[in-house]
């Protein structure tokens, strides 16, 4: 079975700190477990996707206790399978911000979880926190959201702690995303975030600003509301140009600024940051055309 990569449209590290975020499946990559065979064993890429997951197996079994993971969780048969060659064949580029972890993670729940796929739909917040444990290999700290959207093939909408399903027709906003052709270490990035976290102006900041522009994004786009979303995305691209300067490359600030400037188009982070992609909406698809044609960034329209 295939799991596709996702976009975390709204809620990048500040869902640490509970804010209301909403993500989407991106059909444009994906992934699905797979075996080395024979005529495949020297293939590095494949050799390295089996080792990573069976580093995430080790991390399992020495985080954890082995009772709160394997009443959902078959390692028997995982670990047996990773030994046979069990490897992740996928699109989904690395270090962008597209999930290719949750997509990882959300494959091997899928196929080694203890229960149904239905059981799972029922009980949203335990699926979300195991999916969680498990992709907390890859970031230190995991929110569990991209595994979700993967496992559930849904839109996300998390309030309050509340997971919603979620269908909102995002097309209306002209999404596109900017490939600044560099990965980057979403668990470095994280770490980051948490230690300026420490101080407690640059908290507040996140407390009482980004938190309240992201979820009135929200709000706005789930409403279809597209003058008062534009509103506030500009909001929102100039506060993470201001307090997430170090997740954004130097070389794309001006454009993030001309975006400002022009009202055309505004960008945000996309997962991360730090390199990958960089999410985009603009007024009118006129004004992505036109990016195309004044740079020679790869540009792909949602």
């Amino acid at each position: 079975m295939k799991h596709k990569a996702k976009i975390l449209l709204f809620g990048e590290y500040l869902v640490l700190h509970d804010s209301d975020a909403l993500l989407i499946p991106l059909s444009t990559f994906s992934g699905e477990l797979a075996f080395i065979d024979s005529i495949q064993k020297g293939i590095n890429g494949n050799s390295y996707s089996n080792n990573i997951i069976a580093n995430l197996y080790n991390y399992i079994i020495k985080e954890y206790r082995p009772e709160s993971i394997t009443d959902w969780l078959d390692l028997t048969n995982l670990k047996h399978d990773i030994d046979a060659g069990l490897y992740f064949k996928s699109t989904i580029p690395v270090g962008y911000g597209v999930g290719s972890s949750g997509a990882l993670t959300a494959a091997l729940f899928g196929k080694y979880t203890k229960h149904s796929h239905e059981y799972w739909k029922n009980n949203l917040l335990a699926l979300k926190n195991n999916l969680s444990m498990l992709e907390s290999y890859f970031h230190g700290k995991s929110s569990g959201l991209d595994p979700l959207s993967s496992y559930l093939d849904r839109g996300i909408f998390l309030q309050k702690g509340k997971i919603i399903p979620d269908d909102s027709n995002y097309t209306v906003y002209n999404p596109f995303l900017i490939d600044t052709k560099k990965s980057r270490q979403t668990e470095e990035l994280v770490k980051l975030f948490h230690e300026k976290c420490l101080n407690t102006e640059y908290l507040n900041i996140i407390q009482t600003k980004l938190i309240k522009t992201n979820n009135q994004c929200i709000h706005s786009f789930q409403e279809e509301n597209l003058d008062s979303f534009f509103k506030e995305l500009k909001n929102l691209s100039a506060l993470q140009l201001e307090y997430f300067r170090e997740m954004i490359l130097p070389e794309y600030e001006p454009l993030w600024k001309q975006g400002l400037e022009s009202g055309e188009f505004y960008l945000k982070l996309c997962g991360a940051g730090g390199g990958g992609y960089l999410l985009g909406f603009a007024t009118n698809r006129q004004a992505i055309q036109k990016l195309k044609k004044e740079y020679r960034f790869e540009i792909t329209e949602l």
